[in-house]
């Protein structure tokens, strides 16, 4: 049995996801709430800038017909027993299929499920619902806000700064990519490609890694997720862009560590972050970061197939 190492968590920062148009949060025009899953249950409430269970993912199922997916649970919304919910489904669950509808005159949408077409989701009630609604009913618009690109998500409201500034949670990925790379190179081994679905996992992870560091001065807390193939960096702000964190901190700081005869760590020594950057058999990358609110960051990334088996060289 392969056993994984996972890379080992440093003090560095930056770092953070592109989001793509497809990756948001759905507000109630009525209510100003979202709809989210922080309680394990669907609602619509206020949220908090950092959580993941207010994202998520439009997943097309063919034209006109969406798959609505929350990043953090990795659960649907659907309407199988009559009511609506978010839950694991089924493959060809029309009850899971949605058609989403601009709302003339406004920057709203309507939400359709496509098994019963006639009903809409709405907070009519005060909890989200799937029923028939009446033409004026505000409690069924709903806006789209594109993760990394509306207010809610920057960490100045109302602000849009440029890519790789740390106040910003949106990532250049094609430095990110070019920095990992660039070190593959060094050593010969082919490119990465980035991965949608590795970027949402980490920003997911990073979200959660991010409440745990909430102070001004304290020891930072950089647990794993458990996933393998996954590096973890997290520090002041110094107005590094991610992709020099990637270069330096995981390549230029931890390559000295790295033995190029047997391509392995030296004993005794920490170089995790580098052999799974330039790990021969990995082939995808997806990273995020998330801000806290004492205005540092952590950067996460993973990585498909995984690297660091024991015993293994890097390449």
């Amino acid at each position: 049995m392969k056993i994984t190492i996972l890379g080992l968590a440093v003090f560095f920062v930056l770092g953070s996801t592109s989001m793509a148009q497809d990756i948001g949060r759905i507000k109630n025009a009525w209510k100003g709430t979202y709809l989210n899953m922080e309680t394990g249950t669907l609602q619509s409430t206020a949220i908090k800038q950092e959580w993941s269970s207010a994202l998520w993912e439009l997943i097309k199922v063919q034209e006109g017909q969406f798959m609505i997916k929350n990043v953090w649970k990795g659960t649907y919304l659907n309407i199988e027993t009559g009511t609506l919910q978010c839950t694991a489904v089924k493959a060809g669950w029309v009850s899971a299929r949605w058609t989403i509808k601009n709302i003339a005159g406004t920057n709203s949408i309507r939400i359709y499920n496509f098994w019963k077409p006639t009903l809409c989701i709405n907070i009519e009630t005060g909890s989200p619902a799937c029923s028939a609604v009446g033409e004026g009913w505000s409690s069924a618009r709903w806006n789209w806000e594109v993760a990394g690109t509306n207010p809610i998500i920057n960490n100045k409201p109302g602000t849009n700064p440029a890519n790789n500034n740390p106040s910003n949670n949106s990532i250049n990925i094609q430095e990110v990519l070019a920095a990992h790379n660039t070190l593959r190179k060094e050593v010969g081994v082919p490119p990465l490609t980035w991965s949608a679905d590795l970027a949402i996992k980490a920003q997911a992870w990073a979200n959660e890694v991010a409440k745990k560091n909430m102070g001004q001065n304290q020891n930072w807390a950089l647990p794993h997720s458990g996933s393998p193939g996954e590096n973890i960096a997290g520090g002041l702000t110094n107005g590094d862009s991610p992709a020099r964190r990637i270069l330096l901190g995981w390549g230029e700081d931890e390559k000295v560590n790295f033995d190029p005869n047997t391509r392995k760590c030296i004993a005794g020594t920490i170089c995790g972050h580098y052999t799974q950057v330039i790990w021969r058999n990995t082939t995808q990358v997806g990273c995020a970061i998330a801000t806290n609110p004492n205005g540092k960051y952590i950067l996460v990334c993973n990585y498909n197939p995984p690297g660091n088996y024991i015993g293994q060289p890097a390449y």
